[in-house]
């Protein structure tokens, strides 16, 4: 597997960064493909969060708990 397409990409080129939920106008977008390595990155990130729930910022993605 060389990629995985990431959905809702809200996230910046710039590491760490992300444009704002609901943002319709995103010029400076992060690409839509992620690594392998990207993707076993974000499952362990999801582990740490397993018990307290909250944003998991990475170089690659950002990932929002959205609140129901």
């Amino acid at each position: 597997m060389e990629h995985v397409l990431g959905c809702h990409v809200e996230m910046k080129r710039s590491p760490g960064e992300w444009y704002p939920l609901g943002t319709t106008y995103q010029p400076d977008e992060h690409v839509l493909q992620l690594t392998a390595a990207d993707l076993r990155e974000w499952a362990e990130a999801c582990e740490e969060v397993v018990d307290t729930p909250g944003p998991i910022v990475r170089g690659a993605f950002v990932v929002q708990p959205v609140e129901e």
